[in-house]
């Protein structure tokens, strides 16, 4: 990673390989409190160029960015797509896809840094939101900017609040944000995934039960997520793998076995699980320890 003239915290600027910035300015950086796993980084820079770029990274960045530019400008590149993000606007960032951006003169910003299993969680369809411009005028949106400055300003104020607070508010903005949002089989649908998601390191979950949860048939069910897009079997795959995951890399977790963590996770055989995190992370479980993910 190339820098000139700038200061990032690692953490942050981690997943960037930053080309090229003209200078920084003042405090150019500030990382405030973290709560959970979410982090909340105040920049400002002047021409700055980065690229994300996740097929050079081994292993896998599992990671969001939600920058709301209060002053200045941000060009993105993305998807073949040339997006423009003014002061205001709002923009989520997935990195597991390639991107590059350039920050006009003195450009202001706070960005949230967040795993992205984290928020799929508490929205599936969050992944429709990335890379749109959420202008000021959507719904919620003005609620964050006031959201994201009073975290910023208070500085060692209760942390373990403002993640929580961070995730349903963004969980709104994604999910009315999206044109089919209002409709009654969209809004099923992602009723089926969360429910998927909360109840997904029970072994013995499956379609009935999430189903009857709902006061739907197995039959409707299959139906409503075909139409969606997915799978039951997929979707729960997905919330078992995205659960191992969290608990292979929080070093809290270190001293758990293999085994355990399938287990913990919801599944009922550790060869099928390893295989089946492999395939998914490009990295097997041990390993992933020891990956600076």
């Amino acid at each position: 990673m190339m820098y000139a003239d700038i200061t990032l915290s690692r953490e942050f600027a981690a997943p960037y390989d930053v080309r090229r910035v003209r200078h920084s300015l003042g405090d150019d950086v500030l990382h405030h409190a973290r709560s959970g796993p979410v982090a909340l980084t105040r920049g400002r820079v002047s021409d700055l160029d980065a690229i994300n770029n996740p097929v050079r990274r081994s292993g896998i960045y599992d990671r969001l960015d939600l920058a709301l530019i209060r002053r200045g400008q941000i060009n993105i590149v993305a998807r073949d797509l040339h997006i423009v993000v003014s002061a205001g606007e709002m923009i989520l960032l997935d990195h597991q896809e390639q991107f590059s951006f350039h920050a006009d003169d003195d450009t202001d910003c706070l960005c949230v840094t967040m795993p992205k299993y984290w928020l799929m969680r508490q929205n599936p369809l969050c992944s429709r939101s990335m890379f749109q411009v959420m202008a000021a005028n959507q719904p919620f949106v003005q609620t964050m900017h006031s959201f994201l400055q009073e975290w910023e300003a208070s500085g060692n104020g209760p942390a373990h609040l403002y993640g929580v607070q961070f995730g349903s508010l963004l969980s709104l903005i994604t999910a009315t944000s999206q044109p089919d949002a209002a409709k009654p089989q969209s809004r099923l649908a992602n009723a089926i995934m969360v429910a998927i998601r909360e109840q997904c390191t029970d072994p013995l979950l499956n379609a009935e039960s999430v189903a009857a949860s709902l006061g739907i048939s197995r039959r409707y069910l299959y139906v409503i997520l075909a139409r969606a897009g997915t799978t039951f079997n997929r979707e729960l795959v997905t919330a078992r793998l995205e659960t191992s995951h969290m608990i292979l890399t929080n070093p809290e977790y270190n001293g758990i076995q293999i085994g355990e963590v399938a287990s913990l996770s919801g599944f009922h055989d550790q060869g099928h699980f390893t295989r089946r995190f492999r395939a998914r992370y490009g990295i097997g479980p041990r390993d992933i320890r020891k990956a600076d993910v």
